[in-house]
């Protein structure tokens, strides 16, 4: 029971992944996502060659 606007964590498997609000759209919750949270081990942005 949050109210809205509330802060809200997002998880995926146990793992933290971004955070958000909760907001109303079309009169349906969801959550409007303010950061995404890296994993600190990805080699997406790696700069290796």
């Amino acid at each position: 029971d949050k109210p809205i606007d509330a802060p809200a964590d997002l998880y995926l498997k146990d793992t933290k992944f971004a955070t958000g609000n909760v907001v109303v759209v079309d009169g349906r919750f969801a959550v409007k996502i303010k950061e995404i949270i890296g994993l600190g081990d990805s080699t997406e942005n790696s700069t290796e060659e």
